[in-house]
């Protein structure tokens, strides 16, 4: 892996939460917004995102790598 920080599992990861938002590990669930994020025209400019991938399986399956890294 190189320079790269260790890999957690989400099972190792906490949720925190103060109450009013909660922010839990990645689930297999949530690739799918996660793949969709590219679609927003400013999440792409503020995190350098390439072009918009037209295929939703392609966009899910983008999802479930980002979550695995």
């Amino acid at each position: 892996m190189g320079d790269r920080a260790q890999v957690v599992r989400p099972s190792d990861q906490p949720t925190l939460t103060d109450g009013v938002v909660w922010l839990t590990p990645f689930s297999v669930d949530d690739a799918i917004a996660i793949g969709e994020f590219n679609l927003d025209d400013e999440h792409r400019r503020w995190f350098d995102q390439p072009p918009v991938d037209e295929d939703p399986v392609r966009r899910r399956a983008h999802g479930e790598d980002v979550r695995t890294v």
